[in-house]
């Protein structure tokens, strides 16, 4: 049933779904872990926390190999009131 599904943005696929090599010294990271981050794009109000973990991440839309975070939210960012644990 799967197979005859046609594959939507096959192109974007990358050729390997293995890690490049040497990939943390050609792309290392931009945040570790403990840094208090903030979102600079969205203004005064941006949402803000402390990076808690990060992985590295085919990106689809770049065609490329990122690094990717996860954040906890400050009690204080707007967006905290959505996020249920």
């Amino acid at each position: 049933m799967i197979s005859a599904l046609a594959l939507k943005h096959s192109n974007d696929i990358p050729p390997s779904t293995e890690l490049p090599a040497n990939f943390d010294k050609i792309h290392p990271p931009r945040f570790e872990c403990g840094e208090m981050v903030r979102w600079t794009d969205v203004g005064e109000e941006a949402d803000w926390g402390i990076v808690i973990g990060k992985f590295y991440n085919y990106e689809q839309r770049r065609c490329c190999w990122m690094w990717c975070y996860v954040i906890w939210l400050a009690p204080d960012s707007k967006s905290t009131a959505g996020v249920s644990i």
